[in-house]
């Protein structure tokens, strides 16, 4: 058993010693897709994200990362709900212990989503030529998630807040440009998902356009 423990370990610090340390930065534009959110009607979110990882020297095209991301999404609109709208989210508050008794009329509802992502990437980099590079990414997770919601009209005047951490994916793919050994541009686009918001049902999922900046040491 120590044999095969001292086994591990030397191949690992063999792995690593073999290995390039690289940090990414990246900033772009974020697409809510979740049906049924009031965040569909957004104008316009920013993400960004860090990156460190180690590429391995056994399989250039190949490295592995820890991501961290953030981003805030709001919204603040006036609809008018219908007797079943209303109704419906009367139900869903409901479920997270708030009492309210909304009526169809003339409603404003507005939303706070702050969201924190902690992945374990794994990144496919295939040179298409001496400069250029076809990228594809994958992810897995965490998202940690705080919520607020703010909805009145003539029946009720209602606000909560809630927060959740659940799990988290990413899949995208993109191109980059190799200036040098060390330093690269890129541009992406990614599929964020991740569980349900913590105070409706809907599945967390955005569509991210991102340029990126990657040193490699």
């Amino acid at each position: 058993m120590k044999r095969v423990k001292l086994l591990i370990v030397s191949l690992a610090i063999t792995t690593l010693a073999n290995a390039d340390p690289y940090l990414k930065f990246s900033a772009g534009y974020l697409e809510p897709l979740s049906k049924g959110s009031f965040e569909q009607d957004l104008d316009s979110s920013w993400i960004p994200s860090l990156e460190l990882g180690i590429s391995l020297e056994q399989n250039p095209d190949w490295s592995i990362g820890l991501e961290y991301s953030h981003f805030d999404t709001d919204v603040s609109k006036g609809v008018s709900l219908t007797a079943s709208q209303a109704r419906e989210i009367n139900d869903q508050l409901a479920e997270h212990g708030i009492m309210s008794s909304f009526t169809a009329g003339a409603t404003s509802i507005k939303e706070e989503i702050e969201t924190h992502r902690l992945l374990v990437v794994l990144n496919y980099e295939h040179e298409l030529n001496d400069q250029l590079t076809f990228l594809l990414t994958g992810g897995i997770g965490l998202s940690m998630v705080d919520q607020k919601i703010s909805i009145s009209n003539p029946g009720e005047n209602v606000s909560g807040k809630d927060d959740d951490t659940s799990y988290a994916y990413q899949i995208g793919a993109g191109l980059g440009y190799d200036f040098n050994e060390s330093f690269s541009l890129s541009g992406r686009a990614r599929l964020l998902g991740a569980d349900e918001l913590p105070l409706k049902s809907d599945k967390q999922a955005y569509l991210a356009f991102e340029l990126s900046a990657k040193y490699t040491f």
